[in-house]
Parts: structure tokens; sequence; C-alpha cells
């Protein structure tokens, strides 16, 4: 999979860099009742549950919607780093070797209450999706029991998958930029409660029971207090830290910055990936993994921190192992580290875009590895 997009969100990062450095407070550890601050958002009737369903292979996620009148079925991956929910045209040209996962297309004229509104192009993409470009509109969508009389579609003419495995119908982007993706529109029509939502995924990658709660948080799946992070914009739910290190080994930066994404393994510059991989084999017996050394990430007084079982991913048998993290083709000089879906899972993660912050609590009954936050 390729890491233009990635490159390009750091790229952005960078430009907010010194903003970043006067933001970075002390970060808090909010406690009260069920170990949840009381300001948090709470349960409430307009908080929905919408089940994810887990593609085992690839460590991702999808979701299954309905878009149109009448409602046709499109199964989502979803996408932390994508602003948009991006689907195909039914006349569109697809270019790479995921194309032939896609199973149903958008026709406007099946549906009557499709409406065009604009173009997009210039190559928009997601980590996913390259070099996308089509029409803009807005139709009826019903994820869950959400009804979204106008939601905000992205469809595809011309588009590349470069991913052979792909298996889904286009993607659910869970970032905003410009008022016209499933966010804003959530939170324009008064679907959205306390305007954020959270993350919680198990640590099995073939069990059920992992969710997307819109609308704040459910104490159910957090198994101590959050810890929040200032983000910069929620185009990209990046913060920045202090230091990392992989046992004895620092990362060595004159930036550091942790994005949390939807791929499904982890990301880290080409010198720190030969740094780990001098220590931690790239595959090894999985019941040998607890030997190896965790990966920590400290800002202020908290550190997030992954244990083996984390960033090595067991095969389809679980007996081999294969480490989870991997390089990207950066300038060598920026500690970034992308936390994808194996490293996510460690933690029940609240995307609270109302007050630009991202919120960490260890994530309930996903028998972990020690995590000190």
């Amino acid at each position: 999979m390729r890491t233009y997009k990635l490159l390009l969100i750091l790229g952005i990062y960078l430009a907010f860099f010194s903003l970043g450095q006067a933001l970075l407070p002390d970060t808090q550890t909010l406690k009260a009742g069920m170990g949840i601050s009381s300001n948090l958002p709470s349960m409430a009737p307009a908080q929905v549950q919408i089940p994810l369903i887990p593609n085992p292979e690839l460590n991702l996620y999808s979701v299954q919607v309905q878009i149109g009148t009448p409602g046709q079925n499109y199964s989502l991956l979803i996408d932390t780093l994508c602003t948009s929910t991006m689907i195909p045209h039914v006349n569109s040209e697809c270019s790479g070797d995921g194309c032939k996962g896609i199973k149903i297309k958008y026709d406007p004229k099946n549906s009557s209450t499709s409406d065009k509104f604009g173009i997009f192009g210039g190559g928009a993409e997601s980590w996913a999706i390259e070099a996308a470009s089509g029409d803009l509109y807005r139709d009826a969508m019903a994820v869950g029991p959400l009804k979204l009389p106008n939601a905000s579609l992205s469809v595809m003419t011309e588009y590349e998958i470069p991913n052979e495995s792909w298996d889904y119908d286009g993607i659910l982007g869970l970032t905003t930029y410009g008022g016209y993706d499933f966010i804003d529109d959530l939170i324009a029509q008064n679907l959205l409660l306390n305007s954020s939502f959270s993350l919680y995924l198990k640590k099995d990658p073939k069990a059920t029971g992992s969710v997307l709660v819109l609308g704040g948080i459910d104490p159910k799946y957090a198994a101590s207090s959050f810890v929040y992070y200032p983000v910069f914009t929620h185009d990209i739910w990046v913060w920045t830290f202090e230091t990392a290190s992989f046992g004895n080994i620092p990362y060595v930066g004159n930036r550091h910055a942790a994005i949390a994404t939807s791929i499904g393994h982890s990301l880290v510059n080409q010198l720190f990936y030969a740094s780990i991989l001098a220590v931690a084999p790239h595959k090894v017996d999985c019941s040998s993994i607890s030997k190896y050394p965790n990966l920590v990430i400290k800002t202020g007084k908290t550190s997030l921190t992954f244990g083996p079982s984390y960033y090595y991913m067991p095969d389809s048998t679980g007996s081999q192992c294969t480490l989870g993290i991997k390089p990207w083709n950066g300038d060598g000089k920026t500690a970034i580290i992308v936390l994808g879906n194996n490293l996510l899972k460690a933690y029940y993660i609240h995307f609270d875009y109302i007050n630009k912050q991202m919120g960490f609590a260890t994530a309930a009954n996903n028998n972990a590895d020690f995590i000190e936050i």
C-alpha cells in the first residue's frame, strides 16, 4: 500500500508545527464516575453504535450503509484519514489491481433523492483510493438507525485502487474538510451528539464486537480514565509527542508527530524501523513475542504504551507473527508514528471534534499487555 497520502498529511502537519509546540500542555487525566470525566459525553438516546465488520486478512474494518432512494447496500471501509464518503459512479473508470473488489456502483438516475451540486478532482484520495476525481452529490444515506436525508457523496468517475486485496465498495471518511463529509453532515443535521465519536476495536482480528460510537463515548469500552491530546485540525487527527522509544532505543528526530489512522499496520521512519528490526525480527513464533520490548510514546506526564502483542500480528493459524510496523519514505529527520489499527486496538479512542482533541483510554476486555497511561 502506498504512503503518498501520509506524506502529504505530514507536510500539512509541519506547517502547523510551531503552533503545535505552543499548544502542547501537560495532558490531563480526567476522572469522574466510572473513571471517565464528568464533562465528557455520556450515554444518551442520540448516541448510536455502529457494528464494524472485521477483515482479518488486512486488519481493516468496514460498515454497511444504504445510499439512495430506494436504498442500495454498500460496504464502506472506515478511514480516519479520508474526508469524504467515496463511492464509484456506475460509468466510472478504475485502474489498479483492487478494482475487481467493488461489487456495487452508484447510479444517480436510479435514486429519486439524488442531487448533483459540484465536482471534485486534483488527485483527491485516501490512503487506499488514489487519484480520484468525479462529481459531488447529495443523497439519502442510512448508517444503522441514522438516516441522513442529504449526505454528501464524492462519486468517483476516475480513480485507482492499487491493493489487490481490496474488497469494499468505497470509503466512509471520518475526518472533516469544507463541510462536504459524513461528520459535518451529521453535525449540520443535528445527528451527532456532542459533535464527537469514538472507536473501539477488538484485539482479535477475527472477533466481532468492534464498534464506531457516533455521539461521544460509552464507558463500558474503557478500562481506565481518558488522557487527551490537542490536535491541529480535524482533517488530520495528529498531535505532537515529546519522546518515543522501542525498549531502550530512542526515536530521534527534530520534529515529533503521531497520527491515528485506519490502515492495518503502523509506520515509522526508516532509521527507527531499522533499529526496531535489529531487536524484533520481521517474523517470529507467536509464543515467543513476550520477550520483546514495548513501544512507548510519551507526552507531558503521560505515556501510551504498546506491548508486543499489538505490534506483532498473528497469521490465520495464530502460530506465526509478523511485525506490524513498517517503514515510510520520509526525510529521516522527522520522528513520525502512524498508528494503524494494530496499535489503536490497545486503546478506546475518543475523536473530540468540537474541542479539537483526541482521548485515549485503555481498551476494555482486550487481554492487553500492560498499558500505561
